[in-house]
């Protein structure tokens, strides 16, 4: 498990305040956070409220990865794939 108050995604910004504005998890003792394997240009990240039982995916985007990926044709294919319900 990583500790959340050592993991910079960006800047300032950790995991855990991301966690916190986008799901109101505000509480760090209750977030399970387990790198998931198998990324080849970002890395995945399983997040767990123990209390609520929810999990939820981060991705990080790997350095300079924008110059070989089309993040808005990228974000295109997950909306038609969230629309199939996969």
């Amino acid at each position: 498990m990583i500790n959340l108050e050592d993991f910079n995604v960006a800047g300032d910004d950790s995991i855990f305040e991301l966690l916190n504005r986008v799901f109101a998890w505000n509480d760090k003792n209750i977030l399970k956070l387990d790198p998931v394997s198998g990324g080849i240009t970002n890395s995945l990240f399983r997040c767990n409220n123990t209390t609520t039982n929810e999990t939820v995916l981060i991705r990080l985007y790997g350095k300079s990865t924008d110059s070989i990926i089309d993040r808005k044709r990228e974000l295109v294919a997950h909306e038609m794939l969230f629309d199939l319900d996969l």
